[in-house]
């Protein structure tokens, strides 16, 4: 079998449930949606990842028990069909980079990542799971620790009383509950406060992080959505040409500022020229 296959598609199959526990636990309605968005790259792995896996498992039995893997064609084809019912738009967008979208795909989008959604997607992959554990009697699936309440009460003292109003510069505001936030009304102003939004993810998502466990599942997830997070915000302010869900490509903030004339260029120019030794790196193992 295909090296760590198997242990792959498990982890991802366990990090989407641990994504869940974070949805439910977190409670404050920005922050929720922001965790939610890392199922969706953990689906798009999973869809990659679980069809190969079945190949494998068949390719091993003998052709007496080949068709003991139908119900897992099935399984997978159904989780496919969900994920592709509005999901990868949401996700590429809004996980893997921070595209522009139309004001009523960014709130149908934002909107679309509730607890039905998840609890869809959830399904597929319990009975999924099931099937696995029939299939592989003798796998080991990770067994992450629960998330203590105490951590709920840091996350308020951090980010604040979930039930007060905020004002932010925050592309899905228009979607998010008590959060008050402009609305781009050019391209411009789009991909600066796309920018901004991923600055602000890039924050909250280190106040989540500050009271997790060191070496939980959650303090991984947390870091993964930073590191996810802070690559799109690389993208969005230095580089041209990544395609969108339109037929055009998108413009950066840097050519953006050329073009108008801004006065700050030239510092993020130094910011692009700056970069971290290890940047590189970085993005290949993303």
């Amino acid at each position: 079998m295909e090296n760590n296959l198997e242990q792959k598609v498990f982890r991802l199959i366990a990090d989407f449930a641990a994504i869940g526990v974070l949805v439910e636990a977190i409670p404050h309605e920005l922050e929720k949606r922001m965790v939610a968005r890392h199922a969706l790259v953990k689906l798009d792995a999973l869809l990659t990842l679980l069809p190969r896996l079945k190949n494998e498992i068949r390719g091993v039995l003998s052709a007496r028990d080949k068709k003991k893997v139908e119900n897992l064609e099935t399984l997978i084809a159904r989780l496919r069909k969900d994920y592709e019912s509005g999901m990868e738009i949401t996700r590429d967008a809004m996980s893997a980079h921070a595209l522009r979208l139309a004001l009523d795909v960014i709130d149908a989008a934002w909107r679309f990542m509730c607890a039905s959604t998840f609890g869809v997607l959830s399904d597929d992959l319990k009975e999924i799971k099931n099937e696995l554990i029939v299939l592989l009697p003798s796998a080991n699936w990770p067994n992450d620790p629960p998330l203590g309440p105490q951590i709920i009460e840091q996350w308020c003292l951090r980010i604040g009383d979930p039930t007060t109003p905020r004002l932010g510069v925050i592309y899905q505001g228009i979607g998010s509950a008590r959060i008050n936030s402009p609305v781009p009304l050019s391209q411009a102003q789009d991909a600066y406060i796309r920018a901004v939004t991923l600055c602000a993810f890039l924050r909250q998502t280190f106040f989540l992080l500050e009271p997790t466990p060191r070496g939980s599942a959650f303090e991984r997830l947390f870091a993964e959505i930073i590191v996810n997070d802070y690559f799109a915000l690389w993208e969005v302010m230095f580089v041209t040409g990544v395609p969108n869900n339109y037929g055009s490509v998108e413009p950066c903030v840097l050519d953006l500022w050329m073009s108008e004339g801004h006065q700050g260029i030239s510092c993020l120019q130094a910011l692009k020229n700056d970069k971290h030794v290890d940047f590189d790196r970085w993005r290949e193992a993303v």
